[in-house]
């Protein structure tokens, strides 16, 4: 049998009233929103989002668990396993409905 949890959407600013509540499969570890009101998480190491008009969540293709999401204006930034031991690395995500990571290089941290 599998647990369903809920996860509470965004809160009405007007009345500070919950304005819905989606049930999802496994505890979220890290949870960010993104300019458009999407709310994205990490549950069990994979990336899900949830569309702010509502609807069944979305698991997000990565590669390697994720340990960390940040939003900054229409891009998420989702720290995730890199493909080598100890590698990380920080993918940034477009936010536009599609959740694919943008194009170019990420971040990496470099040996001291």
């Amino acid at each position: 049998m599998m647990t369903c949890l809920e996860l509470v959407r965004p809160i009405s600013h007007d009345t500070a009233e919950v304005v819905d509540r989606v049930g999802i499969a496994a505890s979220p570890t890290h949870i960010a929103t993104d300019s458009a009101g999407q709310v994205w998480y990490a549950a069990d190491g994979e990336l899900w989002r949830l569309d702010s008009r509502g609807g069944e969540p979305i698991r997000i293709e990565t590669v390697g668990a994720v340990y960390g999401i940040a939003s900054l204006g229409d891009t998420v930034y989702v720290a995730r396993e890199g493909k080598a031991i100890f590698e990380g690395v920080v993918v940034p995500y477009e936010t536009n409905g599609i959740g694919r990571p943008v194009t170019g290089s990420s971040p990496q941290a470099t040996p001291a």
